[in-house]
């Protein structure tokens, strides 16, 4: 026997979902005659009906495909604060100073812990190694050294993007002034660039500094075991610091994509 679909009845078979609340929808939806549930969301679901007439009790609960809750407090208050609709339009409105701050952030954090983690590494070894060897102390502090470099790298960055971000006018975009054309694009381009310059630098400083770390832990092993393989684990290391220059590089030219094509105005009313 074909299975058979329960006829849509708008007023009793069908439940109409309309807002993120949980109460105003029943666990289980309507039951007719021929045991089958229909119900209707608006976020995106199609209507369902269920097509096993062996089944009295077949029911589509909301809760298996309702979102997570912290995600659904999180879209409506940033929402109803900016009347929004999608997480897009959330992000596209947040102001562009943020987020170059935001790479000033991960410019400086990432290249400081890049570096105290090559020095730990470096540290650790040189202290072990110079109790059989005293000759090695002094010799190899450059690794220390290099170690140092990476988190300056950091913090000559962060003073760059930090300087560029202070050109960002105090604007942001909204729903009556949106950020696809003009000054308001550029200025929306200027704060994603200047993340983005920061994410590069962090993220090639902290792996920068461990590879130096790593390298500056075999060469204190190394020369107190046999002193000829300094000069050849250092050649390592100066190879190893030059990864956080690649990335300091990189992100100059990322930064400078923040400038504007032309000069930006100081208020938002002239724009």
């Amino acid at each position: 026997m074909r299975a058979r679909t329960c006829p849509r009845r708008p007023d009793t078979a069908t439940k109409i979902r309309s807002g993120p609340p949980e109460s105003d929808l029943p666990r289980d939806g309507y039951h007719g005659a021929c045991g089958c549930t229909t119900i209707h969301d608006d976020y995106g679901a199609s209507p369902r009906s269920c097509r096993n007439h062996n089944d009295p009790v077949a029911t589509i609960r909301w809760a298996s495909r309702r979102p997570d809750a912290v995600t659904m407090i999180l879209w409506s208050v940033a929402a109803d604060s900016m009347n929004l609709t999608t997480w897009g339009d959330v992000f596209q409105y947040i102001h562009p100073s943020f987020w170059g701050f935001l790479g000033v952030a991960f410019a400086i954090a990432f290249s400081v812990t890049g570096a105290a983690w090559g020095m730990f590494l470096t540290g650790s070894s040189l202290m072990g190694a110079a109790i059989r060897s005293p000759r090695i102390r002094s010799k190899n502090l450059v690794s220390i050294i290099f170690c140092e470099a990476v988190a300056i790298y950091g913090v000559i960055m962060a003073i760059l993007l930090n300087a560029k971000n202070s050109l960002i006018p105090d604007f942001h975009c909204s729903p009556t002034m949106p950020c696809n054309t003009g000054l308001p694009a550029e200025a929306a381009v200027a704060g994603w660039a200047l993340l983005c310059a920061g994410i590069t630098v962090g993220g090639s400083n902290l792996v920068c500094g461990l590879s130096v770390g790593v390298a500056g832990s075999s060469c204190a092993l190394g020369d107190a075991q046999l002193p000829e393989l300094f000069v050849k684990m250092l050649v390592v290391e100066i190879f190893a610091s030059a990864l956080g220059l690649f990335g300091v590089i990189v992100g100059i030219v990322q930064s400078n994509v923040s400038m504007p094509s032309s000069s930006w105005p100081t208020n938002a009313s002239q724009w």
